[in-house]
């Protein structure tokens, strides 16, 4: 099931068909969705337990081992930035923290935790997050576990492998990244409840950072 927006002036819609069942995303972003959706009123606040300083990314005591040992890898690519591939690598480290934080939901404290924000593009992170947490996204199921005692099946990720990288010529109204990063992944969970197990995701320059707009 797909809600999307689409107008004549702006070419990127952020479009959620992400049922709870099936676990198909689509990410497409642009203003008209910011206006249509409020924020989320529950707000989440996690202990950061390492970082990145130059590029913003942060690491938080909840995240899984798996996501603590991508948070390893993204800060050595990052590190070696003198390695001719060094964009390549970024953008395959990038791609497989932000799916194995976002699919896995069984570290998740609420629907208002949506994992991999800090990696979406910017500007519209806060309909991201409202997006997935409305009634046709993956989070808006999610019990709230602020007790420690949640009896509910979730999806927890145990891998993330890429399938396959190149450079796009991406352009809309807003973003244009003649070298932008297609990057194709499978994800592996630790058991099967039918969520997605494949994505393709689109990430562009901002200043020294990579960012994710859009995902399929």
């Amino acid at each position: 099931m797909e809600d999307g927006v689409k107008t004549s002036t702006v070419l990127l819609v952020v479009l959620i068909g992400l049922l709870i069942i099936t676990g198909g995303l689509t990410l497409f972003l642009g203003k008209d969705i910011i206006a249509s959706f409020k924020s989320s009123k529950t707000s989440v606040k996690k202990e950061v337990v390492d970082n990145i300083k130059d590029y913003g990314y942060k690491l938080h005591g909840g995240n899984t081992e798996y996501v603590k040992e991508l948070f390893e890898n993204l800060k050595d690519v990052l590190n070696d930035n003198e390695n001719e591939k060094f964009e390549e690598e970024y953008a395959k480290a990038l791609t497989k923290i932000f799916l194995a934080d976002f699919y896995d939901l069984n570290s998740k404290s609420s629907k208002a935790d949506v994992g991999g924000v800090q990696f979406v593009y910017e500007a519209y992170r806060e309909p991201f997050k409202n997006l997935a947490s409305e009634r046709d996204g993956i989070y808006y199921y999610i019990k709230n576990d602020s007790g420690g005692k949640r009896d509910q099946e979730l999806p927890e990720v145990k891998k993330v492998d890429i399938n396959s990288i190149k450079t796009v010529n991406y352009t809309t109204d807003k973003v244009k990244d003649e070298k932008a990063y297609q990057v194709n992944a499978s994800i592996q969970y630790k058991k099967n409840l039918g969520y997605a197990n494949s994505a393709t995701l689109i990430l562009v320059h901002v200043d020294n950072k990579l960012e994710i707009v859009e995902m399929n």
